[in-house]
């Protein structure tokens, strides 16, 4: 959102001058507080930034697909985009959403409590990723995730060989 200069120009456009500081660095107090208690400026969002998204994905795949044996792609909205579908694998994280909210409040603590929930709630919820995943890990700090991740990387690495 930083360094693709049409999407800045969009997002500009579509939100104002205030959506970059003076830096150039993106305002997220201001976009999310504008944005998240507005489902249509959400998806205003959304259209501007999933292609961007999409094309910088592709180009990071062209790069690194010759040089290991899978890759990672991690994004918060995999289902709701539908970008899941170019997928081999759906791999879910689960957490209680307790935790998950003390998470995204120790991570951003401009944010407020009622603002991820509403954010939390125009998502899938965890039982649907769940149905629709190949894999689940649980990162509920009462069963260590460092395993699991082990346990599916190695699992992978014979799907792939």
């Amino acid at each position: 959102m930083e360094e693709s200069q049409s999407l800045r120009e969009g997002i500009r456009a579509a939100f104002g001058d205030n959506s970059y500081n003076q830096e150039g660095a993106l305002n997220r107090e201001y976009l999310a507080n504008l944005v998240f208690s507005d489902s249509i400026k959400v998806q205003e969002l959304n259209k501007l930034v999933h292609p961007e998204v999409a094309m910088d994905y592709l180009a990071w795949v062209d790069i690194w697909s010759s040089q290991a044996p899978y890759l990672v792609k991690e994004a918060a909205l995999l289902i709701e985009s539908g970008s899941y579908l170019k997928l081999d694998y759906l791999v879910t994280v689960t957490a209680p959403l307790d935790l998950r909210i003390t998470r995204v409040l120790s991570r951003d603590p401009q944010r407020e409590r009622k603002q991820i929930e509403s954010i939390i709630e125009r998502q899938l919820s965890d039982p649907k990723r769940v149905e629709i995943s190949d894999f689940v890990l649980n990162n509920d700090e009462k069963q260590m995730l460092i395993p699991q991740v082990l346990q599916l990387h190695s699992k992978f690495i014979g799907l792939v060989s």
